[in-house]
């Protein structure tokens, strides 16, 4: 009876088939859903000033990057609240945050969707709490790219300048506006489709309903695109359609070295897609200012040294 009981309890609690989850998987999810059912509870009993509008998001895998991030917050010249997130097997590292930003709230988080899945449970909660904006980082080698370390740096420089502020302040202020990315890697929604259509449609028919998902994702595919690298400043209301959904842990998979075709490679199109969908403004931001950017810009980057995902049939 025990036995049939744990069996039962479970697998209600995953919704899915215990034939057709591993049995370390199983434990590896309730470690998470336990893990981030404690966030919540730290968030929420953060005492977030009225007058701080903006959080800024920090997935910080590879800790030596940690310098790096140090010197890119204290060049931002608004009131914000920092949340850095750490894999669980790097949680010991938080001292040496803690140490230089003695206000910062350090969240154990588990090794599982990359920076997106850690950034849609934390950003779910700060939007509950008040704030209304939020800088999104994380710490970035993309080794299957020649240029993986100039290309983080020129999307981290580019979303933390050192003017610009004014501005960047009034356009997260308005209401019409949802994202604001590095300059120079906003992305036709055309590059690597095949290998992430159909996580997208899934999560477009999630958030609308399937008329949506192949209307934007098949007639209008070409009119569309993202911020590569996943990187951005963006207004919480403008992601809410994504942010108030119910994701499963189960959705995304273990880490495995993937390099594209997850559930977080289409949820990283899909932060732009969605205000899109709901006729929001799109900025870049870089050395030489803020402009908006056209949904249909159809740039298509140069990645010959590197293909991720299948290639087009």
């Amino acid at each position: 009876m025990a036995t049939k009981s744990i069996y039962t309890n479970i697998r209600w609690r995953l919704n899915k088939p215990l034939s057709l989850t591993r049995p370390d998987d199983i434990v590896d999810i309730l470690r998470a859903k336990k893990i981030y059912r404690k966030n919540q509870k730290f968030i929420n009993a953060h005492n977030r000033k009225s007058e701080v509008l903006c959080a800024v998001v920090i997935h910080l895998y590879y800790i030596e990057s940690w310098s790096i991030f140090d010197g890119l917050l204290r060049r931002i010249k608004l009131p914000f609240d920092l949340y850095v997130t750490l894999p669980s097997q790097k949680k010991d590292y938080s001292e040496q945050i803690t140490k230089r930003w003695p206000d910062a709230i350090v969240l154990e988080v588990p090794n599982r969707g990359r920076d997106v899945l850690p950034f849609l449970m934390t950003a779910r909660n700060l939007k509950e709490r008040g704030y209304e904006y939020v800088l999104k980082l994380h710490s970035k080698k993309s080794t299957h790219r020649k240029d993986g370390s100039d290309w983080f740096s020129e999307i981290t420089n580019s979303l933390v300048p050192t003017n610009h502020w004014p501005h960047l302040e009034t356009v997260l202020n308005d209401k019409d506006s949802a994202v604001v990315g590095p300059a120079g890697q906003y992305t036709s929604l055309k590059v690597n489709f095949e290998a992430n259509g159909m996580h997208m449609s899934d999560i477009l028919k999630k958030i609308y309903n399937r008329d949506t998902a192949y209307r934007v994702l098949q007639t209008e595919r070409a009119e569309h695109g993202f911020f590569a690298g996943t990187m951005f400043w963006a207004r919480l209301d403008a992601l809410d359609p994504i942010l108030l959904k119910n994701w499963s842990i189960m959705s995304f998979t273990k880490e495995a070295g993937q390099i594209d075709a997850t559930i977080a490679h289409a949820i990283e199109r899909v932060f732009c897609l969605v205000p899109q969908i709901e006729k929001k403004r799109i900025y870049e931001i870089g050395k030489s200012g803020i402009g908006q950017v056209n949904y249909d810009s159809g740039v298509i980057p140069d990645w010959a040294d590197v293909y991720i995902g299948p290639k087009p049939g």
